[in-house]
């Protein structure tokens, strides 16, 4: 069974991580001789400044291969390869770079881009440190680097390099969105909302920060005051299929059954392949006694997601309730062979074992 923690992370991917330096950095020359690799490095700038990306990529190419040695050229055509989504090309030219000039405090910050983007989590997490050492008030650094432990559930880690980020008098909006996000992935609630409104003080309609604390005003039971963070969020991102969602969640536990039906609905409409909506779409009408139009939403729910287990679960047991035991048979056996909940996969078996379906 996921952890709540696992189902968080996936469900809202909430590090604020921060983009690399976009902007080639260069001396340029006082005219455009094409002699040097400085000339390139300008003529190539130049370019890329009229929209002309492929033109400045052979333009810095060419300084490169003009002054194997000149840092500059490595690092601009790293910045527009990255620009251009070659990612490993631009990881190469950055490690280049580093190579000439080791304390290149962007090409080290933006070499850390890349390496997490190629999936290298370890040299990502080791480029962020070095950039971090370099420029200690660089808080982007400190924002990916916690971002890195953020995604790998090291919570602990997240948390602790984001306070120091803050005790470095550096942290901003990102920052204590992000150590809010992470203290409610911990369970630390009334620090999270703490974190979370540090946040918004900073940057009033930063989305993340909104959005994670409405979550934990939910969890908190407030729901008055997540509701109001949810339509800020909203009126934020007006398609934000998500934001629908979990306002709907939180309307039901308040027990407003109509409005929760409308914001799941609407969640739908929005991403008509949101299972999870059409799940929870599906609990509300099976608890108004609209079996028929619960066991649509369930359908639409597994169809879209065939091995959650919790609506294939419900319409197992609503089938079963309505006499129909070969169908609800059907449902039990596939969550105990493929569900995605481990509890549900023991029940079912459970029913399969009492249906005399297993020995």
């Amino acid at each position: 069974m996921k952890s709540p923690v696992l189902i968080s992370l996936a469900a809202f991917a909430l590090s604020c991580g921060e983009a690399p330096e976009n902007t080639p950095r260069v001396t340029q020359g006082p005219r455009f001789d094409l002699q040097t690799a400085a000339s390139y490095v300008a003529e190539g700038t130049a370019r890329l400044s009229r929209g002309d990306e492929s033109g400045a990529e052979r333009a810095f190419h060419h300084a490169t291969r003009i002054d194997p040695g000149h840092a500059p050229a490595f690092f601009s055509l790293g910045v527009l390869q990255y620009r251009m989504g070659k990612v490993r090309s631009a990881s190469e030219a950055y490690r280049k770079t580093l190579a000439l000039d080791p304390d290149h405090r962007d090409a080290q910050y933006n070499f850390g881009h890349t390496l997490k983007k190629l999936g290298d989590v370890i040299g990502a997490e080791q480029a962020f440190r070095r950039s971090i050492e370099l420029e200690p008030k660089r808080a982007r650094a400190y924002n990916n680097l916690g971002g890195l432990y953020y995604e790998a559930e090291q919570l602990d880690s997240a948390v602790a390099i984001y306070r120091r980020c803050i005790g470095n008098n550096v942290g901003n909006a990102n920052t204590h969105a992000n150590l809010g996000s992470a203290l409610r992935n911990k369970l630390l609630l009334n620090e999270a909302v703490g974190e979370l409104r540090k946040a918004i003080s900073l940057q009033p309609n930063h989305f993340v920060a909104r959005y994670q604390l409405a979550h934990t005003l939910r969890d908190l039971s407030k729901l008055d005051e997540a509701l109001r963070e949810y339509r800020t969020v909203l009126s934020l991102q007006p398609q934000h299929a998500n934001a629908y969602f979990n306002m709907g969640r939180a309307l039901k536990m308040k027990g407003n059954v109509d409005a929760a039906t409308q914001a799941f609905r609407r969640a739908i409409e929005l991403r008509p392949d949101h299972s999870r909506a059409h799940n929870s779409l599906g609990a509300l009408l099976n608890e108004q006694g609209k079996e028929q139009e619960a066991i649509t939403e369930y359908r639409l729910a597994i169809q879209h997601d065939p091995n959650f287990a919790s609506p294939r679960f419900a319409l197992a047991t609503l089938l079963k309730n309505r006499g129909d035991e070969d169908s609800a048979i059907e449902q039990y056996r596939k969550i105990s062979q493929s569900g995605d909940d481990d509890y549900l996969q023991r029940i079912s078996s459970k029913m399969l074992r009492a249906m005399g379906e297993i020995p």
